[in-house]
This record gives C-alpha cells, structure tokens and sequence, in this order.
C-alpha cells in the first residue's frame, strides 16, 4: 500500500493537495479551498484505485468522509471545522497501508 500511495503524476499527489487546502483556508480564501478540496477528491480517487485491494475498507473510507466533510465545512465557511477534517484526512492518509 505504501510504494502504491506514492504520487505517480502531477494529478494524484494526495499529500500536496492536503496542504494546498489548508493553506486556502487559514488564509480565508474559500474559493480557492473549494478548487482545492476538489482536485484532492480526484486525486484520491485515482490513487484509491491503485491501493483499495492493499489496505483495510475502513481505513479508505474513513479517507473519504473526511474529505466529504471538509468539503461541507468548506462550502459553510466554517474555518476550525474545515482544518480539523484537513488533520484529519492526514492522519487517515498516514494510516493507509500501515
């Protein structure tokens, strides 16, 4: 799971885009955390292909709710609600393959 984790494009990197939302919400900047929080939905869509037979189902959906989450606290403006879903999603991603 950890080798298949690795970003194998410019469009999967999971981890970059993780920092690029948080980044957008410290800043206050929602419009860019919504474009954000999108393409890491994306990229951990391609890289769940790669790993979902690797990890355990708990571990990639717990990934997932917390990337749905940040969306709606991103979408509500919600800045501590959205940074905690954001840690969240790292600890999650961290976890995969472990």
């Amino acid at each position: 799971g950890d080798y298949l984790k690795r970003p194998m494009g410019d469009d999967d990197d999971v981890p970059r885009y993780i920092q690029t939302v948080v980044a957008a919400v410290r800043a206050d900047d929602w419009d860019r955390a919504g474009q954000d929080i999108e393409k890491l939905d994306k990229a951990y869509r391609i890289v769940v292909k790669r790993i979902q037979f690797s990890v355990e189902r708990d571990a990639l959906e717990g990934m997932a709710l917390s990337i749905a989450r940040a969306k709606g606290m991103i979408e509500a403006r919600d800045k501590a609600g959205a940074l905690a879903q954001m840690y969240e999603a790292e600890a999650h991603w961290g976890d995969l393959g472990r």
